[in-house]
């Protein structure tokens, strides 16, 4: 969170924290440096299954009042040109559900400063663009394009993982497989 109160002052930030530690709680309610971040801390049971896990996700994502979203663990970090480059993107191309940029790995220094990043695989940089749904879904398995990181219009987000919990999926690869194989029936995929 002291990434986010550096460089992402300016979004909503929902926390839905199902780990079960009591200090977690006390950080969030206590520590002065994430203050000034618009941010609702909500605790949850602990995730104690993937069923857990996502009802927690699709409860979460269902107080989203904003027109865009992307979920994030406690290891994430997104960067805020590229937060705004794809929400730009999604607001000037009517048609696409989700954007985003590179995917990459990286240190920070002491002060938060960027000290190194490493680019992932850079064949999950292809857009989804074919205007049928099924071509769309078959190019991201060839592709294997993740959508999971993307920004995300809030609706479709909202109905993917409601429609996960609904189902009581607990196979892993399902799980993670469900909601990104509904954004690409749903519309078009910007990298």
């Amino acid at each position: 969170m002291s990434f986010a109160a550096k460089y992402l002052d300016k979004f909503n930030i929902i926390v839905a924290d199902g780990s079960g530690l009591e200090e977690i709680e006390n950080y969030f309610k206590n520590d002065l440096s994430i203050k000034k971040l618009n941010f609702r801390y909500i605790k949850y049971p602990k995730d104690q299954t993937y069923s857990d896990y996502f009802a927690k996700l699709s409860d979460s994502i269902n107080k989203v009042e904003t027109k865009y979203i992307i979920l994030a663990d406690d290891d994430d970090f997104y960067s805020l040109q590229g937060i705004e480059k794809s929400v730009e993107f999604l607001e000037n191309n009517s048609g696409y559900v989700t954007c985003r940029g590179i995917i990459g790995g990286f240190r920070l220094t002491d002060n938060l400063e960027l000290s190194s990043l490493d680019i992932m695989d850079k064949s999950h940089l292809n857009s989804l663009i074919d205007n049928k749904a099924s071509d769309r879904y078959f190019s991201k398995l060839f592709a294997g394009s993740s959508t999971f990181y993307d920004v995300h219009l809030t609706e479709f987000q909202k109905k993917n993982f409601m429609i996960l919990h609904e189902n009581n999926f607990i196979e892993p690869v399902m799980v993670e497989m469900m909601p990104e194989s509904l954004d690409v029936i749903e519309g078009k995929i910007g990298r």
